[in-house]
């Protein structure tokens, strides 16, 4: 019996041992490398994303609960230009650019501003849709975990941009595709969390674009609907400069 007794501490040790491996949670399989990556292939990859030159994108959108409606016009130009026209009725119109060097913006009560700081480094990264290196406009990428979006499961990896606080991104467990993203968005009022979902992706000459957005800024909740992209076209570069006043 002494024997027995003697056996019994090693018994549980070995017991208690088993049961914290089977409660701890699974090392992840992927890294957030490894999930970025595999999104820019899902978005077209490489091949596909450095063979759009020029675009311009039409849309509508729309804040139901201010009852708000205009459009969107987004003009895009490779490496690293862009320009964004909205026009709200009732409201006028917003324009942003950056020419590769100066961020700028717009708007009826702003007036004209050049945008420097975290305004310019969101306006660097929105003019990158057609990069293949995320790692040029990122400090660092962790893996968070898993989670859901709707009835989809997600990897959420949380990225440090340059000059701008991190923001996590949701990417289709099967996919790879952008379902998700979250962060604090700089703007001439100061800080404010947004949401932004992206839906309806449709292939077009190679590349995966959602055709449909919900951006929640604070109490306001803006649903974008892409209408027309027309690529290959005529872009001048003065369309993105900053204009003289």
């Amino acid at each position: 019996m002494k024997t027995i007794f003697r056996a019994l501490p090693a018994i549980v040790l070995a017991l208690a041992s088993a049961m914290a491996l089977a409660q701890s949670p699974a090392q992840p399989t992927l890294t957030a490398e490894q999930v970025l990556d595999k999104s820019v292939e899902a978005s077209g990859g490489k091949q596909n994303l450095t063979k759009l030159k020029t675009a311009i994108l039409r849309a509508t959108m729309e804040a139901p609960a201010q009852g708000l409606q205009g459009s969107v016009v987004t003009y895009i130009k490779a490496p690293n230009k862009i320009r964004v026209e909205t026009d709200i009725a009732g409201i006028g119109k917003t324009l942003q650019g950056f020419d590769g060097k100066v961020a700028w913006s717009k708007d009826p009560i702003q007036g004209l501003r050049r945008l420097e700081g975290a305004e310019k480094a969101a306006m660097v990264r929105t003019s990158s849709v057609v990069s293949t290196d995320w790692r040029q406009f990122y400090t660092k990428a962790t893996y968070i975990g898993t989670d859901k979006v709707g009835d989809r499961s997600v990897h959420v990896v949380e990225v440090t941009p340059k000059d701008a606080k991190p923001v996590r991104q949701f990417f289709d467990a099967e996919t790879f595709l952008l379902l998700k993203q979250t962060g604090v968005q700089q703007g001439p009022m100061g800080e404010m969390p947004f949401e932004a979902f992206f839906t309806d992706y449709k292939e077009f000459e190679g590349l995966k674009i959602p055709m449909k957005q919900i951006v929640k800024v604070g109490p306001i909740e803006i649903q974008i609907l892409m209408k027309e992209i027309k690529s290959g076209v005529p872009v001048e570069d003065k369309l993105f400069a900053m204009p003289a006043n």
